[in-house]
């Protein structure tokens, strides 16, 4: 239920945190940006779990580096990765590289894939953190969403992507990203999930299935695909107590973090605008059950 996984180091009271990210369809437009949103998507997941991101490791699969145009991207996938590791200090100790991925003389798709590790220093914050309560207040730390080129929504409704993918400002995601994880580290915050492919809306859903809640989310009619589905960098969705929010604003405005307080948390549905979009209980049906159901098929 968090955006990474984390496994308890024996006979201490520490924990590794470990997620794996790529998005070959930013890749595949933009193989540096690509590479450098798979970097910083990745930091984000080690953040959101409370953790202090340490290094990386990374599996650069390609079509055939013979041809021009699949070397060319290749070059600037290690441009992406070096300038992300560095600016996030999340430095690169190991990788693989798998070439000549091609059926037919079509190459896959660029996929940088990048496997990432943090350091939870003492996991005793985990027994209050990872599931809001109702009433918590919902927050989106970051800018409001509006980047659909390239999207997940794009791909669904259109079977195609155009455009750019959505730009990175490292320096931004820095930021952001350190002021969480002390938010996260202290208790100020119940539960955290980054924003990334598929948008906001997403977020939001991964938090209510883990802790099997609702939610009533408000967003003006006008922007509501772009703040639901766009997949704008450097954000997260965090659930706060009513007792924190004001020293969770404070904190967030004391480091420069942009945030908008969009709803809170319900007992069972999911509502935007007043409206009804889903039960949690329909919300997890779709989500364990949708690959199974094409298996049995």
């Amino acid at each position: 239920g968090y955006d990474a996984g984390i496994v308890r180091i024996s006979n201490t009271n520490k924990a590794i945190s470990m997620s794996c990210d790529v998005n070959p369809r930013y890749c595949a437009v933009d193989a540096k940006i690509g590479a450098t949103q798979a970097v910083s998507e990745c930091w984000r997941n080690i953040i959101a779990s409370g953790a202090k991101p340490l290094a990386i490791t990374n599996c650069l699969n390609f079509g055939n580096p013979e041809k021009p145009e699949i070397m060319s991207d290749f070059v600037d996938t290690i441009r992406g990765i070096t300038e992300a590791s560095i600016k996030l200090d999340y430095p690169v100790v190991s990788g693989n590289v798998s070439l000549y991925n091609e059926t037919n003389g079509s190459a896959i798709k660029n996929t940088p894939t990048i496997g990432g590790v943090g350091l939870i220093e003492d996991i005793k914050f985990l027994e209050n953190f990872g599931d809001p309560a109702v009433g918590d207040e919902i927050l989106l730390i970051g800018k409001k969403g509006q980047h659909l080129a390239c999207s997940t929504l794009e791909e669904v409704l259109y079977q195609n992507t155009n455009g750019q993918p959505p730009e990175i400002n490292l320096n931004l995601e820095l930021n952001t990203g350190k002021t969480l994880l002390s938010l996260i580290q202290d208790n100020t915050i119940n539960s955290c999930h980054d924003i990334s492919d598929g948008g906001m809306i997403i977020a939001i859903c991964e938090m209510l299935m883990r802790s099997k809640l609702g939610a009533k989310i408000d967003i003006s009619d006008k922007t509501i695909v772009e703040e639901l589905f766009g997949e704008d960098q450097s954000r997260y969705i965090v659930a706060v107590s009513p007792n924190n929010r004001d020293q969770l604003i404070s904190r967030l405005k004391k480091n420069k973090v942009e945030n908008h307080m969009i709803g809170k948390v319900l007992k069972e549905e999911l509502k935007i605008n007043n409206n009804t979009i889903i039960s949690n209980s329909e919300l997890c049906e779709a989500y364990e059950n949708t690959i199974p159901s094409i298996m049995n098929n």
